[in-house]
């Protein structure tokens, strides 16, 4: 994602073309906006929404905003969203979105760990196989906490382009 961004500002010393001042400068404008979607884990100096925030540089008002409503306009036609935050918790990933049913579901006798630090192949499984999992078993799982995200790429996507 950083790569990406440095496509769309000048802060990278020339190693990377502006395009977006190229096809400002033809007068094309980009038809859909570009979403980075991270999870919500901006208090971590190394993760990556930090990090992008970080490079970024936004002002004050936009940062507030940001952790406000979850999104923002970087510049142009790219946009950067997060889910909120769930479970008293002052970060966290999107799989924390789901509900405990899902998140303890066992397979083959294990269950899911998302922290690799904690993570054992023997007795767990991983973001892969849950994903997977997800993704086979969607109608069965409770997709409420992800509407707040849902709502924010809903209000990206039809108020793009910004008049």
């Amino acid at each position: 994602m950083n790569k990406i961004y440095e496509f769309y500002s000048n802060r990278n010393n020339g190693s990377f073309p502006n395009y977006n001042e190229k096809f400002k400068k033809f007068g094309v404008s980009p038809k859909n906006p570009i979403i980075f979607i991270l999870d919500n884990e901006l208090s971590s100096k190394d993760k990556p929404l930090k990090k992008l925030i970080s490079q970024v540089e936004l002002d004050k008002t936009k940062l507030a905003s940001f952790k406000n409503d979850n999104f923002i306009n970087i510049t142009s036609n790219l946009y950067l969203t997060t889910h909120q935050l769930v479970k008293g918790l002052k970060e966290c990933e999107i799989e924390d979105l789901f509900d405990k049913g899902t998140l303890n579901v066992k397979l083959n006798n294990k269950s899911f760990e998302k922290d690799s630090k904690k993570f054992n192949d023997k007795i767990h499984y991983g973001k892969t196989i849950f994903a997977d999992y997800v993704s086979k078993n969607y109608k069965n799982i409770d997709f409420n906490e992800f509407r707040p995200l849902l709502d924010n790429l809903n209000k990206i996507i039809t108020n793009y382009p910004p008049n």
